[in-house]
């Protein structure tokens, strides 16, 4: 196709511009530094506890999206934290001074009040290797008990992952800090690969802002969110794929609620759109650490593109998806 059907990649605020010179129906993503309005469309939760057994110390924050919250061109269609009873789990973890790191997806049936998980723990090794394994459960306001399924990424036998998780949620601590604004720069290139020839390259850059209340216990709360302009930066493949690079369209996200401690918080944004012949799921995750007045983390975003004619990726009408990091250093104003 030799028209971009233009996507206007505003994450959780996402829509899609009319293509081939129509009008452009889709919200208006925020502008200049202004922050968007606080989203209700997640929550967040808090975990710790102490060695025990052959558990290691673990320091857990996850975040629950409903799972089935849409918006679309014409307007936006969800389902409140109340009503909902099937949510998305997404976090992130640690087992303290030397000790691994790790990430937490699946799903949650139930509400985060009381329900049962599904999904996938991993553990950054110092060899490079990403381990993974199944975990369930219930999970409640006040613990986590998690069973360990089968392995997905056993890392040659050095998985560890061998424990279950047992752990008390942290209640939220008296404010008797600081509150601040953190900025910085992202620049975060997702390339999108489809079953076809077509590859693209979009490149996401900007402006990362979180807004931050560190407890004297060290527990963070606040908001953040991200502002800036998507372009085509590259389309790989044979001319049926698309026009050529260029061109911009708003990206931004939803003021986003933060959580967890100094050495890991962050928040998640996510949204599924409805676009001519098909959706685009579009996704964001900010997690790091803070050192002083300095942030150092890792911005991700993504995008799952489903039977669209988007330029790059789908000049042939196939499905296509991606992600993609980049490392990104916030300091205080």
């Amino acid at each position: 196709m030799g028209t971009r059907d233009s996507l206007t990649a505003v994450i959780l605020v996402a829509a899609l511009a009319a293509a081939c010179g129509g009008s452009n129906n889709s919200p208006t993503a925020p502008s200049g530094s202004a922050a968007p309005p606080v989203s209700t469309d997640n929550t967040s939760a808090h975990y710790v506890s102490a060695a025990q057994g052959n558990q290691p110390a673990l320091d857990m924050v996850l975040f629950f999206t409903v799972s089935t919250s849409t918006s679309s061109v014409t307007g936006a269609s969800r389902i409140s934290l109340q009503a909902a009873t099937a949510f998305s789990v997404t976090g992130s973890y640690n087992t303290g001074a030397g000790g691994f790191t790790g990430t937490v997806t699946g799903t949650l049936s139930g509400a985060p009040t009381s329900g049962t998980f599904t999904g996938v723990l991993t553990a950054n090794l110092t060899n490079g290797c990403v381990a993974s394994k199944n975990y369930s459960g219930t999970l409640t306001t006040s613990t986590l008990d998690w069973m360990p399924g089968s392995d997905i990424t056993d890392c040659n036998g050095t998985n560890p992952l061998t424990f279950s998780v047992s752990t008390q949620a942290v209640a939220p601590s008296p404010v008797t800090a600081t509150t601040g604004t953190y900025r910085g720069q992202f620049s975060v290139p997702v390339v999108l690969v489809e079953g076809g020839p077509c590859r693209r390259i979009d490149t996401n850059s900007g402006t990362l802002n979180l807004t931050l209340t560190i407890a004297n216990d060290g527990t963070v709360t606040g908001t953040g969110y991200a502002i800036g302009t998507e372009m085509i930066s590259a389309t790989i493949g044979p001319s049926s794929c698309g026009s050529q690079p260029g061109g911009t369209s708003p990206y931004g996200t939803e003021n986003d609620q933060v959580a967890g401690t100094t050495s890991n918080f962050g928040f998640i944004d996510s949204n599924t759109v409805q676009i001519s012949g098909g959706t685009a799921v579009f996704g964001a995750r900010f997690f790091g650490a803070l050192s002083g007045n300095t942030i150092t983390g890792v911005f991700t975003n993504s995008e799952n593109i489903h039977n669209t004619s988007a330029v790059g990726c789908t000049g042939d009408g196939h499905d296509c998806a991606g992600t993609g990091s980049s490392t990104v250093t916030l300091t205080r104003q």
